[in-house]
C-alpha cells in the first residue's frame, strides 16, 4: 500500500477519484474512512454516502478522528476544551503576572495571543522553557514563556492535554490495526503539522491513503498547495494522479478558471457574456440589499434558491445586515455561520441574569430579564413593575428583587434559584443545578413540552453550548470558578446558526465552507481591502521581538496564512459557480468613508483589460452594477421588497395599500386644526397662563403636545426643568428663612451669613427630592444650588432701595371667577418674585441660562413679564416700574424698565423705556397674547416654530411631521 495524491484544477473530478476508491474499498469490506475539514462537509458527505448505499464507510472530521484515536492510544489525559484553556490561561496569567506586558494583559485580545502560543507549543515537544533566569532582564517574549510554562503545569495538574500534542502523539504511535482499510482525505486546502505527520505515518505503515488537493504545476492560483503536494508525493511509494475530467459549465467562467492570476498575456482578454458580474453598493446595508436583488434575478433566471451560495470571508461580520435585508425581502436562507452566544435569545437572557446578580443589581438588567420571556414573568405584571420602579426611582437592590418576584407565579422560585446559584461555586453539583435552571428558562420561553419557533433552534444550540461551558468549568474542580467567571466567558463563546441545508433556502457561508463545493450561482461579497484577502500582517506575535525568541524556544508563531493561501481560497470559491458568479463589494462604509477594493477584485478585472493599454474595451466588458443608498427605493438594481413597494406607493399622489395611504398622511406636515370634542373644549377655554401663551407662540404644535396631550415619561428625569424647579424652591425657602430671621434683604455686609443660610436651605431641599442616579443628574442638582447661590450673591447689589417681598406669588385659578381678566381672556400664574419700593414694584423671573432683552420680546413672543406686571400692579395697587429676567448661570438682568424710575440703578441701558415705550411694551404683550388665545380657541395647531433651533429639543419632533413654514 502507498499514498495516492490526486491533483488538478477546480472541477477536474478529484472528488470523483476519491469517492470511486472509497466505493471499491467498501465493496471489498475494508472499512474505509473518509476525512473532511468541517462538520457541515461531514454531514453532506454522510448524505451522499447514504444515498449511494455504501456500507461500512466512516465519515469524520479529521481532528475528531484524531481525537477518537487518542482515546485509544492516549495516556489517560483528556483533551482540553476551549473554555478550560481560557480559564487555565487566565489562572496562569494571574499566577505569573507580566510587568513589561502589564498594559497589554488588561485587554481581552491578550488571552487570544496566549492561546496561539500554547497551541503552537503543543505541536512540537509540548514542553515550554520558561526562559526567565535569575538576574536576567524581563522581556515580552520571556513573560509570555513564563505564562505558557505556568499553563503547562496547570494542564498537568488537571490531567489535561492540548489537542495538538495529543494528535502529535497519535501520529507517532498509531499502528495499522487502529486504522481502516483506506484513509481518504478530501476538500482540504492545507494541513496542520499533526495532520500531515499522521498521513505520513499512515503511508509508512502501508495503509492505503488517498488525498485530493487542488493544485496544478505552474498555475499561480494553486501555488499555496505546492509544498503540501511536494511533501506527500515525495513519500516512499507515493503515486501522483492528475485528474482531468472537466465538468461542463459556463464558457466565461471556464476562461476565468484558467486565466485567474496568470502572468501570461496570451489570450488575456476575456469577453463577457454576463455570467460574471461585478456588483458595487454604498455601505454594508447597501451591499446586503444589492445581494438580495441579485438573488431575486437569479431566481427569475431559474436557479433554485438552495443552489445559490452567498459567501463572505468573514460572514459573521455581515450577518446582521444580511439577515435584515433577507427578512425584509422575504428571502429564506440557511446560515452556516457561527455567532456569539449572547446574540441568541437564551444567551442574552442568561447574560442579563448574570450581569444583574453578579453586578450592581440595577433595575435595567432585571427588567430586561423579566421581559425576555425566559423568567416566567407575566408581561402585564412586568409593565406594572417597570412603571412602579421607574417612577419611584427605586435604587435598593433588595426592593427591586422583591418587587420582581411578584411578576409571575413561578418567577419568585426562578429568581431565588438564580440568586442562590450565582452565589455558589460552579462544581459538579452546581453544574447540575445550572442545567436545571437553563432548561427551566427554555420551558418558560417555549412551553412544556418545548415547541421551538424560528429562534428556538438557535436557543437549543445555545443551551448545548452553555452546558458545555459550565461542564468544562466544573471539571476543573481544583480551581474555584463561579458565576462571574461564567459571565466573563459568555462573550467568547459562539454557537452555530446552521439548520442544515434545506431546499428553497439560499446558503450563506464562509469562504472556507464554500471551497471545493459546486453551486449553480455564487455571490462572493466583502471584496474590500483588509477583508478578502485576510490581512495577517497585523499579528502581534509576528513581530521580530517576539517571534525570534519564541522560535528559539521551539514555538513557531508566525502566521501560516498568506497571499498564496488567500489566492487559492478565492480561486476555489469562484470556480464553484457553474452558471453565474457575482463579485460584490461596498465602495464606502456606513459612514461614507471610501473603501479600497480587494486586490482579488482588481486581479479579476485584469482579465478583461487590454494587456497593452490597461483599459477594458467597451465591447465585451463585464457587467458592473452599482447601488447607492439613494437608489434603494426606485433604482432598477434595488431589491424587490414590500418596503420598496410601499415607498413607491407612498410617493404617488393617491391610491395604494392602506399602509401607503397612512404613510402619506403621516409624512405630510401638521397644519393642525383639531375637530370634535377637542375643538369644542378649546373653544370654551377662558383661563390661560402666561407660560402656555408663550409656548403656543413659540410653536402651536409643541404647545398642544405638551399642554393638552400632556405625555408623562415613566422615568421622572432630573433634567433642566427639574433644575429650575429645585432652584426656585431653594430661593423661595431661603428668603422665607432670611426674612423670618429679621432681615429685609441681602446686603454686602450680611452676604457671608446669607450664604451660610443658603447652604442649609439647599441641603434641606435636596434631601426632600429624589436622589441623583448618575453623574449627569448629580451635576444638574449641583447646578441648581450654584445657580441659586449666584442670585443671592448678586442680590447684595441688586436694585438698591427695593425689598424682595413676594416669592412664588400666585394669582388666579382654574375658574374664570378666580382668574384675572386681561382683554378677552382670564390669566392665572405664579410670579417668581416681586421687589417692592416706595415708588412701585419690579417683577422678577428666574431663568436657568441666557435671558432676553426688551428688543427680542416681539421676535420671540415673550409676553410673560408684561402680563405678570400688569396683573401684579393691579392687585397690589402699586405702579409697575419694570420686569426683569435674572439668569442663574451667566449673570445679567434684562427685560424692560422705566427710565425715569430705575435708570440710575445700573441696569442695561437698551432695556430702558420712556413712558410711551413702556406703555407700548404692555399693550403689545396684551395684543400678542390675544392673538395666541384666539388661535388656541380656534384649534389651530400648525407645526410652525418661531426658531428652527427649537425643534432640536422638542419632544414632539418625532410626531409633528416637521416644520411647515
Amino acid at each position: 500500500m502507498a499514498i495516492t495524491v490526486v491533483t488538478g484544477l477546480a472541477n477536474a473530478g478529484k472528488s470523483g477519484h476519491v469517492y470511486d476508491r472509497v466505493r471499491r474499498s467498501a465493496a471489498a469490506g475494508l472499512r474505509p474512512v473518509l476525512l473532511l475539514p468541517s462538520e457541515p462537509e461531514v454531514q453532506r458527505a454522510v448524505g451522499e454516502v447514504s444515498h449511494s448505499a455504501l456500507l461500512g464507510v466512516s465519515v469524520l472530521q479529521f481532528d475528531r478522528y484524531l481525537d477518537s484515536l487518542w482515546s485509544i492510544l492516549g495516556d489517560g489525559r483528556t483533551i482540553v476544551g476551549r473554555v478550560q484553556r481560557t480559564l487555565l490561561l487566565q489562572h496562569a496569567l494571574d499566577a505569573a503576572p507580566p510587568e513589561v506586558l502589564q498594559s497589554s494583559a488588561r485587554h481581552a485580545g491578550f488571552l487570544r495571543i496566549l492561546e496561539v502560543v500554547v497551541q503552537r507549543a503543543a505541536e512540537h515537544s509540548g514542553e515550554v522553557d520558561a526562559g526567565t533566569r535569575p538576574r536576567e532582564p524581563r522581556t515580552p517574549a520571556k513573560e509570555i514563556l513564563d505564562i505558557a510554562a505556568a499553563y503547562a503545569r496547570l494542564l498537568v495538574q488537571a490531567d489535561l492535554v492540548e489537542a495538538a500534542e495529543a494528535h502529535r502523539i497519535v501520529a507517532a504511535t498509531v499502528e495499522p490495526r487502529h486504522l481502516g482499510g483506506l484513509l481518504a482525505v478530501n476538500r482540504f486546502g492545507s494541513f496542520t503539522p499533526a495532520q500531515l505527520a499522521f498521513l505520513t505515518r499512515a503511508a509508512a505503515l502501508d495503509v492505503e491513503v488517498i488525498v485530493a488537493l487542488t493544485w496544478e504545476n505552474n498555475h499561480p492560483a494553486t501555488t499555496a498547495a505546492g509544498e503540501t503536494v511536494e511533501n506527500l508525493s515525495g513519500l516512499r511509494g507515493a503515486r501522483l494522479v492528475v485528474a482531468g475530467d472537466r465538468q461542463a459549465g459556463s464558457h466565461e467562467l471556464a476562461q476565468l478558471e484558467r486565466g485567474l492570476f496568470s502572468e501570461q498575456h496570451d489570450d488575456r482578454i476575456l469577453e463577457s457574456c454576463g455570467d460574471l458580474v461585478f456588483s458595487e453598493a454604498a455601505g454594508e446595508g447597501g451591499e446586503a440589499q444589492r445581494i438580495v436583488r441579485d438573488i431575486q434575478e437569479l431566481a427569475i433566471y431559474g436557479i433554485p434558491a438552495h443552489m445559490i451560495a452567498v459567501v463572505f470571508r468573514r460572514p459573521e461580520a455581515h450577518l446582521s445586515a444580511l439577515s435584515e435585508a433577507f427578512n425584509e425581502a422575504g428571502v429564506p436562507a440557511d446560515y452556516d455561520v457561527r455567532s456569539p452566544l449572547v446574540r441568541t435569545g437564551l444567551g442574552r437572557a442568561l447574560s442579563l441574569l448574570l450581569r444583574h446578580f453578579c453586578g450592581e443589581r440595577g433595575r435595567a438588567e432585571l427588567t430586561a430579564l423579566l421581559r425576555s420571556g425566559y423568567a416566567w414573568a407575566s408581561a402585564v405584571d412586568v409593565d406594572g413593575y417597570d412603571e412602579r420602579t421607574r417612577r419611584d426611582r427605586a435604587m435598593n437592590a433588595h426592593r427591586l428583587l422583591e418587587e420582581a418576584k411578584s411578576t409571575g407565579p413561578r418567577t419568585r422560585l426562578f429568581l431565588e434559584r438564580a440568586l442562590e446559584l450565582c452565589a455558589a461555586p460552579i462544581d459538579t453539583k452546581g453544574a447540575r443545578a445550572w442545567r436545571l435552571l437553563i432548561a427551566d428558562m427554555m420551558r418558560s420561553r417555549y412551553g412544556s413540552p418545548v415547541i421551538l419557533d424560528s429562534g428556538g433552534a438557535a436557543d437549543a444550540r445555545a443551551q448545548r453550548g452553555l452546558m458545555t461551558v459550565i461542564e468544562e468549568m466544573a471539571s476543573l474542580g481544583d480551581l474555584a470558578f463561579g458565576a462571574r467567571d461564567l459571565l466573563a466567558l459568555l462573550d467568547a463563546v459562539d454557537v452555530s446558526l446552521s439548520d442544515g441545508e434545506r431546499a428553497g433556502h439560499v446558503q450563506v457561508m464562509s469562504a472556507e465552507r464554500a471551497r471545493s463545493r459546486r453551486f449553480e450561482a455564487v455571490i462572493l461579497g466583502g471584496l474590500v481591502g483588509g477583508e478578502f484577502p485576510a490581512n495577517s500582517s497585523d499579528d502581534a506575535l509576528s513581530q521580530p521581538a517576539l517571534a525570534g525568541p519564541l522560535a528559539a524556544a521551539g514555538i513557531d508563531v508566525l502566521p501560516r496564512g498568506g497571499a498564496d493561501e488567500e489566492r487559492l481560497l478565492f480561486y476555489q470559491v469562484v470556480t464553484g459557480a457553474r452558471q453565474k458568479l457575482i463579485l460584490s463589494r461596498a465602495v464606502v462604509d456606513d459612514d461614507g468613508k471610501p473603501l479600497r477594493p480587494s486586490t482579488l477584485w482588481e486581479e479579476t478585472l485584469d482579465l478583461y483589460r487590454d494587456p497593452v493599454t490597461g483599459e477594458i474595451p467597451e465591447v465585451g466588458s463585464p457587467r458592473v452594477r452599482r447601488l447607492t443608498l439613494a437608489d434603494l427605493t426606485e433604482h432598477e438594481d434595488a431589491p424587490l421588497s414590500e418596503r420598496r413597494t410601499l415607498r413607491e406607493q407612498a410617493a404617488s399622489p393617491s391610491g395604494g395599500a392602506p399602509r401607503a395611504v397612512l404613510a402619506r398622511r403621516r409624512a405630510s406636515a401638521r397644519r393642525g386644526c383639531v375637530t370634535g370634542a377637542v375643538a369644542a373644549a378649546l373653544a370654551q377655554r377662558q383661563v390661560f397662563s402666561a407660560s402656555e401663551i408663550e409656548a403656543y407662540l413659540a410653536c402651536p404644535y409643541h404647545w398642544f403636545y405638551l399642554r393638552e396631550l400632556n405625555p408623562r415619561p415613566i422615568d421622572e428625569p432630573i433634567d433642566a426643568l427639574e433644575r429650575g424647579r429645585v432652584a426656585h424652591e431653594i430661593m423661595s425657602m431661603f428668603y422665607a428663612m432670611w426674612t423670618a430671621a429679621g432681615h429685609e434683604r441681602v446686603t454686602p455686609e450680611e452676604l457671608p451669613e446669607a450664604l451660610g443660610v443658603l447652604a442649609d436651605v439647599s441641603r434641606t431641599v435636596l434631601a426632600g427630592r429624589p436622589a441623583a442616579r448618575t453623574l449627569i443628574e448629580d451635576e444638574v442638582l449641583r447646578g441648581a444650588v450654584s445657580g441659586a447661590g449666584r442670585i443671592v450673591v448678586r442680590d447684595a447689589e441688586f436694585l438698591p432701595g427695593f425689598l424682595p417681598r413676594h416669592h412664588e406669588w400666585s394669582f388666579g385659578g382654574k375658574s374664570a371667577d378666580a382668574a384675572e381678566p386681561v382683554g378677552s381672556f382670564f390669566l392665572k400664574g405664579r410670579i417668581d418674585r416681586i421687589d417692592v419700593s416706595a415708588a412701585g414694584i419690579v417683577i422678577v423671573d428666574y431663568k436657568a441660562s441666557v435671558v432676553a432683552p426688551r428688543a427680542k420680546f416681539a421676535d420671540e413672543g415673550l409676553v410673560q413679564l408684561p402680563l405678570y406686571g400688569f396683573v401684579a400692579s393691579r392687585k397690589l395697587e402699586q405702579p409697575l416700574l419694570g420686569g426683569l429676567y435674572r439668569s442663574m448661570r451667566y449673570g445679567g438682568d434684562r427685560g424692560f424698565y422705566s427710565q425715569d424710575s430705575l435708570g440710575h440703578l445700573g441696569l442695561a441701558s437698551r432695556d430702558a423705556c420712556v413712558a410711551e415705550e413702556f406703555d407700548a411694551v404692555m399693550s403689545a404683550a396684551i395684543a400678542t397674547a390675544e392673538t395666541a388665545v384666539a388661535g388656541i380657541r380656534a384649534g389651530e395647531i400648525p407645526a410652525t416654530p418661531r426658531k428652527a433651533s427649537n425643534c432640536g429639543y422638542c419632544p414632539a419632533r418625532s410626531v409633528c411631521g416637521g416644520c411647515s413654514r
